[in-house]
């Protein structure tokens, strides 16, 4: 059976810490009135689509991007805490998605950083240098590795796919092998 699934990826509006330039991850803010307002034309192009399920980072942020996208008034692009960050039913909020625990880093910005012998070393190889108190690179891609595979697990019980994780991955290293080959023979 071929079946296509496509998994849209939105990054959230835009925060205070974003314009000042600053480290967030777990930190709980929300977005501005210019965040809420650069997503309108995400709004417009998925406001009327169907999806099977819809993913959040249980974050405030998150949590108001994705009301911004989904409500059918321009309205909502003004930040309100208490309706932007409500829950909305049906989606699935999952702090999974969070972004890498920046732990004593949290907040700062290059500058306050750039002097700071571990960060450098971080910066150069963020998979082997850990933020202090912060998370590993390899927490961050476990906790994302199991949020795929439980995205998998749930795609797979709502569509009702026989098909085990192993062979879609076979599959997919089969397509991209195939798509090199073309690649390859057209360079020719």
């Amino acid at each position: 059976m071929d079946m296509r699934i496509t998994l849209h990826l939105v990054r959230h509006g835009r925060t205070m810490w974003n314009e000042e330039r600053r480290y967030l991850g777990h930190e709980d803010q929300g977005i501005l009135v210019e965040g809420g307002e650069q997503l309108l034309p995400l709004r417009d192009r998925f406001f009327t689509r169907h999806f099977v399920r819809i993913y959040c980072s249980d974050l405030l942020r998150c949590r108001q991007t994705l009301h911004v996208i989904l409500s059918d008034s321009k309205m909502a692009a003004i930040p309100d805490d208490e309706v932007l960050g409500r829950i909305i039913p049906g989606v699935v909020y999952d702090p999974r998605l969070r972004e890498l625990d920046f732990g004593d880093w949290e907040g700062k910005t290059y500058e306050d950083l750039k002097s700071d012998i571990s960060y450098r070393r971080w910066i150069d190889n963020p998979a082997e240098v850990t933020p202090p108190n912060g998370e590993s690179w390899e927490a961050f891609r476990s906790r994302l590795q199991a949020f795929l595979t439980g995205l998998y697990l749930d795609l797979k019980e709502l569509l009702h796919v026989e098909e085990d994780p192993d062979t879609l991955v076979q599959a997919e290293a089969e397509a991209e092998a195939e798509a090199e080959a073309e690649a390859e023979a057209e360079a020719e």
